[in-house]
């Protein structure tokens, strides 16, 4: 059994409200888009929230060294050299002939990793990406590497760590190739929620797109009365519902022809009485029983 372990931690960046909520276009100095963006991150820690890993592709890079807690991924090996993955994931397939890392180095905590490799999915099995150039590592500033174009559902990136070392990315790009093609926003409603009838419900949709979003909306999927939305064309928004019951709403993202949406269920309760419930006055007792004598007067 192996006596060491992998400790990943990713620690989210709190955003503004604006790049929270948004996240398109984002294109490098050579114009093609950041497909990262637009993926699923993952880890061989275990993780399983998108939310966790999201440091790898929110595109911030933190200015100052020193704050690199607010935005990066770590890789702890502890007792002996060990390796670790992280992954991104899309929907559709997707073409890369170029991959930017940005790696994160104190010399004091974290280091560079000893060595890394890339593989993507080929559909059945993973495969090593054939780099052409950028195999080395400088730390803290993006390492452009040039790969023989794939295409792709999965890009894995392999770490090895040395013994009692950690390592750290800031980012992680995939590029755009001119084979790319287009692709659908990523869109993500909100979670479930219940809320009172005449209260609101503040609705914070999220989405990333490679290309630009030109309309967003949110709109009642089903339930038993009226929705009304303060803006139902911000990301940002509240909502009131008029009947209680079971509601589904939309939030919808549209780029030129590509749309995608994502839906969240809301409960809508009566609410509590206005005149507030009657006091109960307790009146003098005594208790006379065998079992539970003793018992009171403990």
């Amino acid at each position: 059994m192996k006596n060491y372990y992998n400790l990943f931690i990713s620690v989210i960046i709190t955003l503004t409200a604006i790049s929270c909520t948004s996240s398109d276009n984002q294109d490098t100095s050579d114009g093609y888009a950041n497909l990262a963006i637009i993926a699923s991150p993952s880890s061989s820690s275990g993780y399983r929230s998108a939310g966790s890993m999201m440091v790898l592709n929110d595109g911030i890079i933190p200015e100052n060294i020193e704050d690199f807690r607010e935005g990066a991924y770590i890789s702890w090996s502890r007792r002996r050299a060990s390796s670790a993955w992280v992954q991104y994931e899309w929907v559709k397939p997707v073409s890369t002939k170029e991959i930017g890392i940005h790696w994160l180095a104190d010399g004091e905590r974290i280091f560079l990793p000893k060595s890394f490799n890339l593989n993507y999915w080929d559909g059945n099995n993973y495969v090593p990406v054939n780099i052409i150039s950028g195999s080395g590592m400088a730390a803290n500033q993006m390492n452009k590497i040039t790969i023989d174009e794939i295409e792709t559902t999965k890009l894995r990136l392999e770490i090895e760590n040395g013994e009692r070392q950690a390592s750290g990315i800031l980012e992680w790009e995939v590029l755009s190739s001119d084979n790319t093609k287009k692709y659908h926003p990523v869109v993500i409603a909100g979670p479930d929620r219940s809320v009172m009838v005449g209260g609101s419900t503040y609705l914070r949709g999220k989405y990333k797109s490679i290309t630009p979003v030109d309309k967003l909306k949110w709109k009642k999927v089903s339930g038993p009365g009226k929705i009304s939305f303060e803006d139902a064309k911000s990301a940002e928004t509240t909502a009131q519902f008029s009947k209680p019951g079971e509601y589904m709403i939309m939030f919808e993202a549209k780029s030129g022809k590509l749309r995608s949406s994502s839906e969240l269920m809301v409960k809508a309760h009566i609410p509590p009485p206005g005149e507030r419930l009657n006091v109960v006055y307790t009146k003098r007792y005594k208790i006379n029983n065998p079992l539970w004598n003793a018992r009171a007067k403990a």
